[in-house]
Formats: C-alpha cells, structure tokens, sequence
C-alpha cells in the first residue's frame, strides 16, 4: 500500500512539474484536436447551470477554443443549440461568451474569432437555417396528404405538428438569445435593426385586400420576444443618444448606431395585433403597456400588498450578531466553492492531459507503423539489390 501511495505521489509531483515548466505533449493534429476540442465544449455546456456557471466558466476557459480556428464555427453552434434548448439559461450562456471573447482579445492584439464566429451566426436570418425546415415540413404535408392507411396518416399528422411545434421553439429560444448577446455588447444595433425589419416584413408587405392573407405569426412573436428582452436597452439607448443631441444643439438626427426605431416598431406591431391569434394579441397589448410605462415592469396588487406587509414586519430582519454570523457563513461558503472549483479544475487538466497523451501516444503508434512499413520495404529493396 506504501509502495501503491509513493508511486501515485511520485506521478502527481512529476505531472505538477509538468504542467508548471509549461512542457508540451506530443503535437496533435489539427483534426484530432478540433474533434477534442468540440468533445469538451459540447459536454462541458450539457451540464452548465447558474449553479455551476464560475467553475464551468473556467473550465471553458482552459480550453483556448481561439488556439483551433477550425472549430470555431461548430463551438459557436454547440452554444447557440445550448442557447436553442434552454433559453432560461440565455443569460449564463451569454457571460460565458463575453469572458471568451474579453480573454482572446486580451491575448491576441484585440482580435477575437470566437467574437466573430458569434456575430457570423447572429447575423444570419431566421429564414436561412429554417428554409431547409419549411421545405421538411413541405415534404412532411405532403408525404401525409398522400397516405393512403387512416392511422399511417393520422401518425405522421402528429409527427408533423411536432415538428412544428419544435421549430417554432427553436425560433423563439434563438431570439431570446440574440437579445441577450446585444445585450452584453456581442451584436450591434445595426444587426438587431435588421432582423427586426426581417421579422415584421409580413406586416410591411400588406396588401390592402386582407381576406386570404396570412401574417407571419411565429416571426411577428419572435419580435415580441425580442422586445421583450432588450427593448428597455434600447428605450434607454435612445434618451440617452435624444440627450446627447441636445446638449450638442444639433438638428439632424443621428445615423443608426445610435437611434433604433422602437417608436415605429412598436407602431407595426400594434397593427398587426388585430389579425394575429389571441395569445399572441395579447403579448402585444402587453408589451406596449410596458413601453407607455416606459418599460418599467407594473407589479400587481398583490405584491405590492406583499411588499408593504414585508415593509412592516420586523420580526425577519437581522440584528447585528446575526449579519456577523451571516458574513461569516457567506466567507465560509465562499472558500469552500472556491476549493471545490480549483479541485475540479485540476481533474479537469488532468483529464486533458491524459487524453492528450492518449492522442498522443496513437499518433506514435501510427507513426511506428509507418516506420515499420518503410523498414520492410527498404529490407526488400537491399534483398532485391544484394540477388
């Protein structure tokens, strides 16, 4: 057992001597390392949580995703499908890509292709990804128009409205976090201005015989989202650009950079809410309620009954022993999940490590092999010569 102990110490100082001179493992090749690298973000961002954010965040960092340019574009895909899947988490996905993005430049003379790669897929429209899922669902229509057996038929109609049903979820989750990456500085405005002008291009384009003419509905509520995550950002954008022409005396407006026109989409919105269904109608009322409130969200009588009832009630608030212990509780908690993080950070290091040494160590098989072969082939060669 003190031989088993010795040796596992011996391996951990020597691996920690490793890592502290900065040795590099046998050079992997760029396929092998884009497929390892793409293997880590998609199981490291399988398991992120609020919970979890810190530790993963650093993990994700200790990837160096901007080191493998050919993975950039997949990487970026992982975290917007992530983003797609669980749009509550939009935000915790959102500051993990703002930490990237600030490390890379920090480290590469203020150039960031993690950052381009996620403007790249933000700027594309909802369409051109989705087109190929019109055409499936086209496919689909018809496929089930054709069914000959009632029940064949009958399942691929409910396949069909599922598929539906996720692509619209799709849609919905890719705005929101769209929305959020504006938010935190990763899209700009004009790219914000321009899928909004894609999602109300069916209002735009109304003809004024309205009887057989079909709104965009899902790409109409996608702009409500959007609204809804970012639209005080930009009600605040805009004063602030109004004051800053004021205090300049200026007449003429400022380009697109600095006005987003919220005003005028609000106005289309508005009406287009008496062709839409009733759900969707009444985020719409919803949404320009919250923006004559000057999108300030209104809370109900209830709570604000709850909030006075707390304002009286003293019987919840610390005394100063309390909040001492409180602090003291909060420290400990505080160094435990940092010793918790660093703890993982090491398994996780080495766990890179030994599958880069794994990598490593099937390139020098194969290179052996290789060597083999040409040893083969010159003995038969000297053979050859020698008859």
């Amino acid at each position: 057992a003190t031989v088993g102990i010795s040796t596992l110490e011996a391996a951990l100082a020597i691996y920690r001597s490793m890592k502290s001179k900065r040795v590099k493992f046998i050079k992997m090749d760029e396929e092998d390392e884009k497929e390892l690298v793409i293997k880590k973000v998609r199981t490291l961002f399988a398991k992120v949580t609020p919970e979890t954010e810190v530790e993963n965040t650093k993990e994700f960092l200790h990837y160096h995703v901007h080191h493998v340019p050919s993975a950039m574009e997949e990487v970026v895909g992982i975290i917007f499908d992530q983003a797609i899947k669980l749009p509550i988490y939009c935000e915790v996905y959102t500051r993990m890509c703002v930490k990237q993005v600030k490390r890379e430049l920090s480290l590469n003379d203020n150039v960031s292709n993690f950052s381009n790669a996620v403007v790249a897929r933000g700027q594309e429209k909802l369409s051109s990804r989705e087109d190929e899922d019109a055409v499936k669902e086209k496919q689909r229509w018809a496929e089930m128009e054709a069914e000959a057996d009632e029940e064949k038929r009958e399942q691929k109609h409910e396949a069909f409205l599922k598929a539906q049903d996720e692509l619209r979820l799709r849609k919905f989750g890719k705005i929101m976090f769209i929305g959020h990456l504006h938010l935190h500085n990763l899209l700009s405005i004009r790219i914000i201005h321009t899928r909004m002008l894609d999602l109300l291009n069916s209002v735009k384009h109304m003809p004024e015989d309205l009887e057989d003419y079909v709104l965009d509905e899902d790409a109409l509520e996608c702009a409500v989202i959007l609204l809804e995550t970012i639209g005080q950002s930009l009600f605040e954008r805009n004063a602030a650009a109004a004051a800053s022409e004021v205090a300049a005396d200026q007449k003429v407006r400022h380009p697109l950079p600095y006005f987003f026109p919220l005003d005028n989409t609000l106005a289309t919105l508005e009406a287009a809410a008496p062709l839409v269904n009733d759900g969707l109608r009444e985020r719409i009322q919803n949404l320009l309620k919250l923006s004559a409130n000057d999108w300030i969200p209104e809370r109900n009588g209830s709570e604000k009954k709850l909030l006075d009832e707390n304002d009286n009630d003293d019987s919840d608030k610390f005394s100063y022993d309390d909040d001492q212990e409180t602090e003291v509780l909060i420290e400990e908690l505080k160094r435990t999940a940092e010793e918790n993080a660093q703890l993982r950070s090491a398994v996780a290091d080495m766990q890179t490590a030994m599958e880069a040494m794994r990598l490593a160590v099937e390139q020098t098989r194969k290179a052996m092999a290789r060597l083999e072969e040409k040893n083969k082939m010159l003995l038969e060669l000297a053979r050859s010569t020698v008859n």
